[in-house]
């Protein structure tokens, strides 16, 4: 939690989050780009119990939550191994607008794209989350969401132009890539066709590698893994989040991620 996102929640300037920190938790805030500490947020949410559900897409998109990876001897650490085997391999990796917006992407882009530039890989960006990344930046009610889609936007645009990242077009892509808001126009919304994407992929017997922040989506995309367990040529579908440091590790315990080896 930064005090970006706890001004933002209750509504408050930045100047007077700070003072209220300041007087009720006798907390000085040096930085706006430093996350609190862990007995100050378990704090504050404690006083304000709507807090962690007003959090909660900001965590999945921004990746607010640094307690995940407090020991690195407990994940998959070795994300550039990673890439390389699925590149090997002839995965298609595709990632999700959450994790385009987490605040490790960069990190992660610049821990792999040495890998991508050694092995000739790319990672494909359906042509819909560009859009709902466009739709963000647009985002005129959380100004620092707008801000981060289009600083991504941009640095998206350039490693386009560098062939490390691609843009899948619709004729490469599943149909009705839109839906309809109340008013009949088209709008990107990504979230609930990647399962359909992942069953085209499969259809097609291409393997997957998903990068997503996004925990129940994750569990949903692992779940194409059992429908076709009794065929030895059947595709996978492996499910990463982007972590502390831009690694890339696992987004679920309560399921399994096959192994690539």
């Amino acid at each position: 939690m930064y005090i970006g996102d706890f001004a933002g929640v209750l509504g408050l300037t930045t100047e007077e989050a700070k003072e209220i920190l300041k007087t009720k938790y006798e907390s000085i805030i040096l930085s706006d780009h430093i996350p609190f500490q862990d007995d100050l947020e378990e704090r504050i949410k404690e006083d304000f119990p709507y807090f962690n559900r007003s959090m909660r897409f900001k965590e999945k998109v921004m990746g607010m939550d640094h307690k995940e990876c407090e020991t690195l001897e407990d994940f998959d650490v070795d994300t550039e191994g990673l890439i390389r085997r699925c590149i090997d391999r002839h995965f298609v990796i595709l990632i999700d607008t959450c994790s385009l917006l987490n605040c490790n992407f960069f990190l992660f882009f610049e821990k792999v794209r040495p890998v991508l530039r050694e092995l000739g890989g790319r990672i494909l960006i359906p042509q819909v989350v560009m859009y709902e990344l466009e739709r963000k930046e647009s985002d005129k009610y959380d100004l620092r969401l707008a801000e981060t889609a289009s600083s991504v936007h941009s640095y998206l645009e350039e490693q386009i132009g560098n062939g490390f990242i691609a843009v899948v077009l619709d004729g490469e892509d599943p149909e009705n890539d839109f839906v309809k808001d109340e008013k009949g126009c088209d709008i990107a919304f990504a979230d609930i066709l990647w399962v359909e994407k992942m069953i085209f992929y499969r259809r097609k017997r291409k393997n997957v590698l998903m990068i997503t922040q996004d925990h129940d989506l994750t569990l949903d995309l692992l779940q194409q893994n059992k429908l076709e367990s009794s065929r030895s040529n059947a595709a996978v579908i492996v499910v990463k989040k982007i972590g502390k440091n831009g690694m890339l590790i696992d987004n679920a315990e309560d399921t399994v991620n096959p192994r690539i080896v």
